[in-house]
């Protein structure tokens, strides 16, 4: 099982690294091959890809694709659907969070990623983020993105 432990390092990784996106991203695609490469090995089709809220991301990512394709420019519409791809974390996170430790596990780094972005957002206000002049971006390149 040892590329199941390591799938499961790169999702706690990607749980890190979900303030900055270029790094994130790459812990995401080696997450993807890892995992894939993981049930191969393994010869089995995982249960978190047979859940109705998997199916329900499958329908979202099948119209975003369809709506691409009859867009004014689908050229331009369709730039944007790699993105679609971050929908697979939801089955590999529920695959790999197999038991209540490593869920907990999961949790806790998102729960240090996200207070340690509000803690630098609370630094950035604190040292002239708080005008419309300068609105705090925290790691993101805009403001309404960390505002959102």
């Amino acid at each position: 099982m040892p590329l199941r432990r390591l799938a499961f390092a790169l999702l706690v990784l990607f749980a890190f690294l979900t303030p900055f996106i270029a790094p994130a991203y790459i812990a995401a695609g080696l997450l993807l091959a890892v995992w894939i490469a993981s049930i191969a090995r393994e010869q089995r089709l995982p249960e978190s890809l047979r859940s109705p809220f998997c199916f329900v991301l499958l329908v979202l990512a099948l119209l975003t694709i369809l709506s691409a394709v009859f867009s004014r420019d689908p050229g331009a519409s369709a730039r944007h659907l790699p993105g679609l791809s971050l929908f697979l974390l939801v089955p590999i996170a529920m695959d790999l969070s197999d038991t209540v430790a490593r869920a907990r596990t999961i949790f806790i780094a998102l729960a240090a990623s996200g207070t340690a972005l509000a803690l630098y957002g609370i630094w950035q206000f604190l040292h002239g983020g708080n005008d419309l002049q300068s609105r705090i971006r925290g790691t993101l390149s805009h403001y309404m993105t960390f505002s959102g």
